[in-house]
């Protein structure tokens, strides 16, 4: 039986842009990101009550 995964992949979230697309985006749409806060989410399992749980860091 496999184990069941604990946490999710972090995700990066930039000025409201796609960090995917990143080098699609213009110099000016750059920079705007960059002025803009930043953002880390993911979930994870919380041991006591096997619920999941999303941070934001």
């Amino acid at each position: 039986m496999p184990l069941k995964k604990k946490f999710t992949q972090p995700k990066i979230y930039i000025g409201g842009v796609d960090i995917a697309l990143w080098d699609q985006l213009s110099n000016e749409e750059q920079s705007n990101a960059l002025s803009k806060d930043w953002y880390v989410y993911y979930k994870f399992i919380d041991g006591d009550t096997d619920t999941l749980i999303g941070c934001l860091i």
